[in-house]
């Protein structure tokens, strides 16, 4: 049986496009009346791309294709990320000694224990604090908070090293 696993990455960009160009339609919000209607909540307001969307969309880029962030520090998709800065995106509140060797190659490894951990906060802005520890009851090692906005730069700018790093049929883990 073949193995899947590898496409959601980009399976899970690809949702996100459709999602780009979908969500100012009307069929779109008319659905999603629809649907608020059937779950007996008809008129309130809505956002689809909430909490849930985005930490959905983090774990299928950064934890799921784990193949692409065991690489070294130096791979093309590290190196695309640091040139977008995507560090400077977020306020790095705590940190580990290791972080400042390579910050970009870490903030990626302690955004996917984060999530994948469930070791995040999000407040009612939809900013989010990630936090990294080595144990699961242990104080954390590492935290970083970004604003909503931000976060979603640093989504883009992640979708696009992705891309550019492993583009489809050239090399890459994604077999679609």
């Amino acid at each position: 049986m073949p193995n899947y696993r590898n496409e959601i990455p980009l399976r899970a960009l690809l949702n996100a496009a459709i999602i780009d160009r979908a969500i100012e339609t009307p069929e779109f919000e008319r659905c999603v009346r629809e649907v608020l209607t059937l779950a007996g909540s008809p008129g309130i307001e809505y956002q689809f791309k909430n909490p849930a969307f985005i930490v959905g969309f983090l774990y299928c880029a950064i934890v799921v294709p784990k193949e692409i962030w065991i690489s070294s520090p130096h791979d093309p998709v590290y190196q695309k990320l640091e040139t977008e800065k995507v560090v400077d995106l977020f306020d790095i509140k705590l940190k580990d000694k290791e972080f400042d060797d390579h910050p970009t190659y870490f903030l990626i490894h302690r955004l996917r224990n984060a999530v994948a951990h469930a070791n995040f906060e999000i407040d009612q802005s939809q900013s989010f604090l990630f936090r990294d520890r080595r144990e699961k009851r242990a104080a954390p090692f590492w935290e970083a908070w970004v604003s909503n906005a931000n976060l979603f730069r640093f989504l883009n700018a992640l979708s696009h090293a992705v891309e550019e790093a492993y583009p489809v049929g050239k090399g890459s883990p994604v077999i679609l």
